[in-house]
Protein backbone atom coordinates (compact mmCIF):
# COMPACT_ATOMS: atom_id res chain seq x y z
CA UNK A 1 0.00 0.00 0.00
CA UNK A 2 2.74 2.45 0.97
CA UNK A 3 4.73 1.54 -2.13
CA UNK A 4 1.77 2.16 -4.42
CA UNK A 5 1.14 5.49 -2.67
CA UNK A 6 4.80 6.46 -3.18
CA UNK A 7 4.66 5.49 -6.86
CA UNK A 8 1.61 7.70 -7.49
CA UNK A 9 3.22 10.65 -5.69
CA UNK A 10 6.45 10.20 -7.66
CA UNK A 11 4.57 9.96 -10.96
CA UNK A 12 2.66 13.19 -10.16
CA UNK A 13 5.90 14.96 -9.21
CA UNK A 14 7.59 13.63 -12.34
CA UNK A 15 4.84 14.97 -14.58
CA UNK A 16 4.89 18.41 -12.92
CA UNK A 17 8.69 18.53 -13.19
CA UNK A 18 8.37 17.52 -16.84
CA UNK A 19 5.93 20.38 -17.42
CA UNK A 20 8.13 23.02 -15.81
CA UNK A 21 11.28 21.66 -17.43
CA UNK A 22 9.71 22.60 -20.77
CA UNK A 23 8.19 25.94 -19.72
CA UNK A 24 10.37 28.90 -18.83
CA UNK A 25 9.50 29.47 -15.16
CA UNK A 26 10.14 33.23 -15.34
CA UNK A 27 7.86 33.63 -18.34
CA UNK A 28 5.26 31.50 -16.56
CA UNK A 29 5.31 33.84 -13.53
CA UNK A 30 5.15 36.87 -15.82
CA UNK A 31 2.08 35.37 -17.54
CA UNK A 32 0.42 34.87 -14.14
CA UNK A 33 1.21 38.44 -13.00
CA UNK A 34 -0.04 39.99 -16.25
CA UNK A 35 -3.29 38.01 -16.32
CA UNK A 36 -6.62 39.82 -16.36
CA UNK A 37 -7.84 38.85 -12.89
CA UNK A 38 -11.42 39.90 -13.60
CA UNK A 39 -11.51 37.34 -16.40
CA UNK A 40 -9.88 34.80 -14.10
CA UNK A 41 -12.66 35.46 -11.60
CA UNK A 42 -15.41 35.14 -14.23
CA UNK A 43 -13.80 31.97 -15.48
CA UNK A 44 -14.00 30.63 -11.94
CA UNK A 45 -17.69 31.58 -11.73
CA UNK A 46 -18.49 29.78 -14.97
CA UNK A 47 -16.42 26.76 -13.95
CA UNK A 48 -18.25 26.66 -10.61
CA UNK A 49 -21.55 26.60 -12.48
CA UNK A 50 -20.89 23.02 -13.55
CA UNK A 51 -21.76 21.89 -10.01
CA UNK A 52 -25.30 23.20 -10.42
CA UNK A 53 -25.76 21.06 -13.52
CA UNK A 54 -24.02 18.10 -11.90
CA UNK A 55 -26.27 18.47 -8.86
CA UNK A 56 -29.30 18.37 -11.14
CA UNK A 57 -27.95 15.14 -12.63
CA UNK A 58 -27.59 13.63 -9.18
CA UNK A 59 -31.14 14.59 -8.24
CA UNK A 60 -32.43 12.60 -11.21
CA UNK A 61 -30.13 9.60 -10.79
CA UNK A 62 -30.44 9.36 -6.99
CA UNK A 63 -34.18 10.12 -6.86
CA UNK A 64 -34.86 6.78 -5.15
CA UNK A 65 -32.70 7.97 -2.22
CA UNK A 66 -34.66 11.20 -1.84
CA UNK A 67 -31.69 13.39 -2.84
CA UNK A 68 -32.58 17.08 -3.10
CA UNK A 69 -30.68 20.19 -4.18
CA UNK A 70 -28.56 20.80 -1.05
CA UNK A 71 -27.71 17.12 -0.67
CA UNK A 72 -26.79 16.84 -4.35
CA UNK A 73 -24.53 19.89 -4.12
CA UNK A 74 -22.91 18.43 -1.02
CA UNK A 75 -22.27 15.14 -2.81
CA UNK A 76 -20.54 17.07 -5.60
CA UNK A 77 -18.33 19.35 -3.51
CA UNK A 78 -17.42 16.93 -0.73
CA UNK A 79 -16.80 14.26 -3.36
CA UNK A 80 -14.48 16.67 -5.16
CA UNK A 81 -12.60 17.17 -1.88
CA UNK A 82 -12.05 13.43 -1.44
CA UNK A 83 -11.06 13.15 -5.08
CA UNK A 84 -7.81 14.91 -4.18
CA UNK A 85 -6.70 11.85 -2.22
CA UNK A 86 -7.82 9.06 -4.54
CA UNK A 87 -6.32 7.96 -7.90
CA UNK A 88 -8.35 8.47 -11.04
CA UNK A 89 -10.65 11.07 -9.43
CA UNK A 90 -12.96 8.39 -8.06
CA UNK A 91 -13.19 10.11 -4.68
CA UNK A 92 -16.57 11.53 -5.70
CA UNK A 93 -17.89 8.05 -6.44
CA UNK A 94 -16.58 6.68 -3.16
CA UNK A 95 -18.17 9.48 -1.12
CA UNK A 96 -21.47 9.17 -2.99
CA UNK A 97 -21.63 5.44 -2.26
CA UNK A 98 -20.67 5.98 1.38
CA UNK A 99 -23.26 8.74 1.87
CA UNK A 100 -26.11 6.99 0.08
CA UNK A 101 -25.69 3.76 2.00
CA UNK A 102 -26.25 5.85 5.13
CA UNK A 103 -29.71 6.62 3.75
CA UNK A 104 -30.55 3.09 2.63
CA UNK A 105 -28.66 -0.01 3.70
CA UNK A 106 -26.78 -1.82 0.97
CA UNK A 107 -23.93 -0.95 -1.34
CA UNK A 108 -24.94 -2.49 -4.64
CA UNK A 109 -27.56 0.12 -5.61
CA UNK A 110 -25.41 3.23 -4.93
CA UNK A 111 -22.37 1.61 -6.57
CA UNK A 112 -24.44 0.82 -9.65
CA UNK A 113 -25.87 4.34 -9.86
CA UNK A 114 -22.45 5.92 -9.35
CA UNK A 115 -21.00 3.67 -12.05
CA UNK A 116 -23.87 4.68 -14.34
CA UNK A 117 -22.96 8.36 -13.82
CA UNK A 118 -19.32 7.62 -14.51
CA UNK A 119 -20.15 5.74 -17.73
CA UNK A 120 -22.44 8.47 -19.02
CA UNK A 121 -19.70 11.01 -18.35
CA UNK A 122 -17.22 8.87 -20.27
CA UNK A 123 -19.60 8.50 -23.22
CA UNK A 124 -20.27 12.26 -23.32
CA UNK A 125 -16.57 13.11 -23.25
CA UNK A 126 -15.91 10.72 -26.15
CA UNK A 127 -18.83 12.19 -28.14
CA UNK A 128 -17.68 15.78 -27.60
CA UNK A 129 -14.09 14.83 -28.35
CA UNK A 130 -15.17 13.46 -31.74
CA UNK A 131 -17.42 16.45 -32.48
CA UNK A 132 -14.74 18.98 -31.51
CA UNK A 133 -12.14 17.11 -33.57
CA UNK A 134 -14.46 17.22 -36.60
CA UNK A 135 -15.20 20.94 -36.15
CA UNK A 136 -11.52 21.85 -35.77
CA UNK A 137 -10.49 19.72 -38.74
CA UNK A 138 -13.25 21.22 -40.89
CA UNK A 139 -12.55 24.81 -39.85
CA UNK A 140 -8.79 24.63 -40.31
CA UNK A 141 -8.77 22.02 -43.07
CA UNK A 142 -6.12 19.80 -41.56
CA UNK A 143 -5.82 16.50 -39.80
CA UNK A 144 -4.93 17.09 -36.14
CA UNK A 145 -3.13 13.76 -35.83
CA UNK A 146 -0.72 14.71 -38.63
CA UNK A 147 0.25 18.14 -37.30
CA UNK A 148 1.97 17.36 -33.99
CA UNK A 149 5.27 19.27 -34.07
CA UNK A 150 8.59 17.54 -33.50
CA UNK A 151 9.66 19.63 -30.55
CA UNK A 152 9.91 19.33 -26.79
CA UNK A 153 6.11 19.07 -26.42
CA UNK A 154 6.07 15.91 -28.49
CA UNK A 155 8.69 14.43 -26.20
CA UNK A 156 6.58 15.55 -23.24
CA UNK A 157 3.71 13.51 -24.62
CA UNK A 158 5.99 10.53 -25.17
CA UNK A 159 7.29 10.96 -21.63
CA UNK A 160 3.73 10.95 -20.28
CA UNK A 161 2.97 7.72 -22.15
CA UNK A 162 6.18 6.15 -20.86
CA UNK A 163 5.35 7.12 -17.27
CA UNK A 164 1.86 5.66 -17.62
CA UNK A 165 3.23 2.39 -18.95
CA UNK A 166 5.87 2.19 -16.22
CA UNK A 167 3.32 2.97 -13.51
CA UNK A 168 0.95 0.28 -14.68
CA UNK A 169 3.82 -2.19 -15.01
CA UNK A 170 4.94 -1.43 -11.45
CA UNK A 171 1.42 -1.77 -10.09
CA UNK A 172 0.91 -5.07 -11.91
CA UNK A 173 4.04 -6.42 -10.21
CA UNK A 174 3.08 -5.08 -6.79
CA UNK A 175 -0.47 -6.35 -6.88
CA UNK A 176 -0.51 -10.13 -7.12
CA UNK A 177 -2.81 -12.14 -9.31
CA UNK A 178 -5.49 -12.23 -6.62
CA UNK A 179 -7.17 -9.24 -8.31
CA UNK A 180 -8.33 -11.71 -10.91
CA UNK A 181 -9.86 -14.01 -8.31
CA UNK A 182 -13.29 -15.43 -8.93
CA UNK A 183 -14.87 -13.39 -6.11
CA UNK A 184 -13.90 -10.18 -7.86
CA UNK A 185 -15.41 -11.33 -11.15
CA UNK A 186 -18.57 -12.39 -9.33
CA UNK A 187 -18.85 -8.95 -7.75
CA UNK A 188 -18.26 -7.22 -11.10
CA UNK A 189 -20.94 -9.39 -12.69
CA UNK A 190 -23.40 -8.44 -9.93
CA UNK A 191 -22.66 -4.75 -10.39
CA UNK A 192 -23.06 -4.94 -14.17
CA UNK A 193 -26.39 -6.72 -13.80
CA UNK A 194 -27.48 -4.03 -11.34
CA UNK A 195 -26.39 -1.30 -13.78
CA UNK A 196 -28.52 -2.90 -16.50
CA UNK A 197 -31.43 -2.97 -14.08
CA UNK A 198 -30.82 0.68 -13.25
CA UNK A 199 -30.83 1.59 -16.94
CA UNK A 200 -34.14 -0.18 -17.30
CA UNK A 201 -35.63 1.87 -14.47
CA UNK A 202 -34.90 5.18 -16.23
CA UNK A 203 -37.25 6.46 -18.90
CA UNK A 204 -35.96 7.86 -22.18
CA UNK A 205 -36.77 11.35 -20.89
CA UNK A 206 -34.68 10.77 -17.75
CA UNK A 207 -31.70 9.54 -19.75
CA UNK A 208 -32.00 12.47 -22.18
CA UNK A 209 -32.07 14.94 -19.27
CA UNK A 210 -29.04 13.24 -17.68
CA UNK A 211 -27.11 13.49 -20.95
CA UNK A 212 -28.11 17.12 -21.53
CA UNK A 213 -27.06 18.11 -18.02
CA UNK A 214 -23.80 16.23 -18.47
CA UNK A 215 -23.25 18.19 -21.67
CA UNK A 216 -23.68 21.43 -19.74
CA UNK A 217 -21.05 20.25 -17.26
CA UNK A 218 -18.59 19.81 -20.15
CA UNK A 219 -19.50 23.23 -21.58
CA UNK A 220 -18.87 24.91 -18.20
CA UNK A 221 -15.43 23.31 -18.03
CA UNK A 222 -14.70 24.28 -21.63
CA UNK A 223 -15.74 27.91 -21.25
CA UNK A 224 -13.77 28.12 -18.02
CA UNK A 225 -10.66 27.12 -20.00
CA UNK A 226 -11.67 29.45 -22.84
CA UNK A 227 -11.96 32.48 -20.55
CA UNK A 228 -8.75 31.62 -18.71
CA UNK A 229 -6.94 31.60 -22.04
CA UNK A 230 -8.35 35.06 -22.82
CA UNK A 231 -7.31 36.25 -19.36
CA UNK A 232 -3.71 35.36 -20.22
CA UNK A 233 -3.77 37.31 -23.48
CA UNK A 234 -4.18 34.30 -25.76
CA UNK A 235 -7.14 32.89 -27.64
CA UNK A 236 -8.56 29.57 -28.78
CA UNK A 237 -11.83 28.63 -30.44
CA UNK A 238 -14.74 27.17 -28.51
CA UNK A 239 -14.24 23.84 -30.31
CA UNK A 240 -10.59 23.79 -29.25
CA UNK A 241 -11.66 24.47 -25.65
CA UNK A 242 -14.10 21.56 -25.77
CA UNK A 243 -11.44 19.32 -27.31
CA UNK A 244 -8.97 20.27 -24.55
CA UNK A 245 -11.48 19.56 -21.79
CA UNK A 246 -12.60 16.24 -23.29
CA UNK A 247 -9.06 14.91 -23.71
CA UNK A 248 -7.97 16.04 -20.24
CA UNK A 249 -11.10 14.47 -18.69
CA UNK A 250 -10.35 11.15 -20.38
CA UNK A 251 -6.70 11.38 -19.28
CA UNK A 252 -7.84 11.75 -15.66
CA UNK A 253 -9.40 8.29 -15.84
CA UNK A 254 -5.86 6.93 -15.64
CA UNK A 255 -5.41 5.88 -11.98
CA UNK A 256 -1.71 6.75 -11.81
CA UNK A 257 -1.79 9.92 -9.67
CA UNK A 258 -4.08 11.42 -7.05
CA UNK A 259 -6.88 13.44 -8.71
CA UNK A 260 -4.98 13.23 -11.98
CA UNK A 261 -2.38 15.69 -10.63
CA UNK A 262 0.26 16.21 -13.29
CA UNK A 263 -1.63 14.17 -15.88
CA UNK A 264 -4.29 16.85 -16.33
CA UNK A 265 -1.83 19.77 -16.24
CA UNK A 266 0.53 18.30 -18.81
CA UNK A 267 -2.37 17.25 -21.05
CA UNK A 268 -4.06 20.67 -20.96
CA UNK A 269 -0.80 22.56 -21.51
CA UNK A 270 0.34 20.32 -24.38
CA UNK A 271 -2.98 20.60 -26.22
CA UNK A 272 -3.14 24.38 -25.80
CA UNK A 273 0.42 24.73 -27.13
CA UNK A 274 -0.62 22.60 -30.07
CA UNK A 275 -3.47 25.05 -30.74
CA UNK A 276 -1.06 27.99 -30.79
CA UNK A 277 -1.04 29.17 -27.18
CA UNK A 278 2.40 30.13 -25.88
CA UNK A 279 3.91 27.53 -23.49
CA UNK A 280 3.99 29.87 -20.43
CA UNK A 281 0.33 30.86 -20.95
CA UNK A 282 -0.68 27.24 -21.57
CA UNK A 283 1.00 26.14 -18.34
CA UNK A 284 -0.65 29.05 -16.51
CA UNK A 285 -4.09 27.98 -17.78
CA UNK A 286 -3.43 24.43 -16.59
CA UNK A 287 -2.29 25.55 -13.13
CA UNK A 288 -5.03 28.15 -12.64
CA UNK A 289 -7.73 25.66 -13.63
CA UNK A 290 -6.27 23.27 -11.06
CA UNK A 291 -6.54 26.10 -8.52
CA UNK A 292 -10.24 26.34 -9.39
CA UNK A 293 -10.58 22.69 -8.42
CA UNK A 294 -8.63 23.15 -5.19
CA UNK A 295 -10.72 26.17 -4.13
CA UNK A 296 -14.00 24.34 -4.73
CA UNK A 297 -12.71 21.17 -3.09
CA UNK A 298 -11.71 23.31 -0.10
CA UNK A 299 -15.35 24.37 0.18
CA UNK A 300 -16.28 20.69 0.08
CA UNK A 301 -13.75 19.90 2.78
CA UNK A 302 -15.18 22.57 5.10
CA UNK A 303 -18.69 21.29 4.38
CA UNK A 304 -17.57 17.74 5.26
CA UNK A 305 -16.12 18.85 8.61
CA UNK A 306 -19.47 20.32 9.68
CA UNK A 307 -21.59 17.67 7.96
CA UNK A 308 -24.15 15.50 9.70
CA UNK A 309 -24.83 12.12 8.19
CA UNK A 310 -28.40 11.00 7.54
CA UNK A 311 -29.84 8.12 9.48
CA UNK A 312 -30.43 4.82 7.73
CA UNK A 313 -33.91 3.91 6.65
Amino acid sequence: MHLRFSIKVLVALGLMILLFSIVDTRQFLVAIRQADYWLVFWGFCIYSGLFLFESARLIIVFASFGVRVITALKLCLVGLFFGNFVPGSIGTDIYQVFYLQQIKSGLLAPISLSLFLRLTGLVLNVIFLILAYAMISYAQDFDISAQWPLDSWKYAGLGLIALVVLAFAALSIIRPSRIFASKLFTRIKQILLEVLEVLGSFSATHILNIMLLGSMVIFCRAFGIYILTLALGESISSAEAVFTVAVSALAMFLPITFAGLGVRELTVAAILVFFGVSPPAAAAVAILSRCYIWILSGVGGIWFVFDRYPSKS
